[in-house]
């Protein structure tokens, strides 16, 4: 997600002055916590399953070598996030598979239903952004008090 500030020219050139004379501590810290905040709003807007994996599976991650964090889905513990985002279209396993249930021994035919897309993901990050923007904006001015 990109943020593009529009105002008044000398806003934004003092805005940018502000920004380039920050510390890497504390632009990694700013932008942390712009991040947790839209965590928190894809983990409210997470379809909660049996496991609760894909809320637990959000998480906010650092970028190697550089200041900025962003938002991403650990795929180790919910790796059907992509499915439940896009969601699917009606399948066909391979021949050799069957839609079979160990438990039970039941047969439940050769096609698998199509899921409808749910984006969780995206619809967070459209309700958290402002709230991010704004703690961000504020903690900036904080420092430059």
């Amino acid at each position: 997600m990109n943020f593009k500030i529009v105002g008044d020219k000398a806003l934004l050139q003092d805005l940018g002055w502000m920004i380039k004379n920050l510390n890497e501590d504390q632009l990694r810290a700013i932008s942390r916590k712009g991040a947790h905040i839209i965590k928190l709003h894809i983990q409210q807007h997470a379809p909660q399953g049996p496991t609760g994996n894909l809320g637990r599976g959000v998480v906010v991650k650092e970028e190697t070598r550089k200041t900025g964090a962003f938002v991403a889905m650990d795929y180790r513990i919910a790796p059907h996030a992509h499915l439940v985002e896009y969601g699917t279209v009606e399948r066909e396993p391979l021949e050799t598979e069957v839609l079979y249930d160990e438990k039970t021994g039941k047969f439940y035919g050769k096609e698998a239903a199509p899921m409808p897309k749910d984006p969780f993901f995206r619809r967070g990050t459209e309700a958290g952004k402002d709230q991010a923007m704004d703690e961000m904006v504020k903690a900036i001015s904080k420092i430059f008090k």
